[in-house]
């Protein structure tokens, strides 16, 4: 029998009884409160490294070099540099727009007519112009462009961070759902009906655990709340067995994917999905 569930969710750990709540809800929100606390105590961003990519694009003679620091303890928030170097020039390093809530993930392409580097993301626009070599974050700066092609993205999705290079094609291997790109933050994040407390107590009191099937006590599942609140793309992240799940796993998707519609997260005044990553973990007692 499971005694309690943990669910990590957005990086906040909450414990519950399937038998019966061990905690009031208030006590809950005190403890979350305080772990909160301590760790916001004890964490310094300038303690965090900075992680750095640099990469070619041949046809057009340039080398981008891309940073990131992470800036906030518990979610993808990060301060960003870039620099921009041909074999005739360098810029020096530059500060770009703050990276508030998200993974990396920067579209870039080239606007062969006027040399102009347009770089994109959930925070803007980015332009360098490899006549002047002059960055700026205002098109006005620049006038219109209209002959730009796809070259690649700065991807962070998914560890690690690294530059996929496509000609002229949209990468087939982007995260999205109805055609909006798969988000992890939002301005206003999805909202399962009654709350995170209700969320959790509906995945305690679903998911079934079989020590003899699944003789470790964790597994975790991802899963994407789309733009409508529907549960879709559930799937289980390194399954214990490659050839089939085992019962405890089946059971998270199960009660994953039998959940009630939520509210959709919504961002910069759009609906977007957001993809959520979650370990559970069990005791068995």
């Amino acid at each position: 029998m499971i005694k309690y569930l943990a669910i990590t969710f957005i990086h906040i750990s909450l414990i519950y009884n399937t038998q019966a709540q061990t905690k009031t809800d208030s006590a809950l929100v005190d403890s979350i409160m305080i772990m909160l606390d301590e760790r916001i105590k004890n964490w310094n961003p300038d303690d965090e490294p900075w992680t750095f990519i640099s990469f070619e694009i041949e046809k057009i003679d340039l080398k981008i070099s891309y940073g990131q620091q992470l800036i906030h303890p518990f979610l993808a928030e990060y301060n960003r540099k870039i620099l921009f170097e041909t074999q005739s020039s360098k810029t020096d390093t530059i500060d770009m727009t703050l990276n508030w809530g998200g993974r990396t993930y920067i579209e870039l392409y080239y606007d062969s007519g006027n040399k102009l580097i347009v770089m994109e993301d959930s925070f803007g626009r980015y332009f360098f112009d490899l006549n002047t070599m002059k960055y700026t974050e205002k098109l006005e700066d620049f006038g219109d462009y209209k002959n730009k092609y796809y070259i690649g993205c700065i991807n962070g999705t998914d560890y690690p961070l690294k530059f996929e290079s496509l000609d002229s094609e949209k990468p087939t291997s982007v995260d999205t759902i109805q055609g909006r790109q798969v988000l992890y933050i939002a301005e206003t994040m999805p909202e399962f009906p009654g709350g995170e407390s209700a969320f959790g107590n509906f995945l305690a009191n679903g998911i079934k655990y079989d020590s003899e099937d699944h003789p470790t006590t964790s597994a975790t599942v991802t899963f994407v709340i789309d733009t409508f609140g529907n549960t879709v793309n559930v799937e289980i992240v390194e399954p214990l067995y490659s050839d089939k799940l085992s019962t405890f796993e089946q059971s998270i998707v199960k009660v994953i994917n039998s959940m009630p519609d939520w509210k959709p997260a919504e961002h910069e005044g759009k609906k977007v999905p957001i993809r959520y990553k979650i370990p559970i973990h069990v005791d068995p007692q």
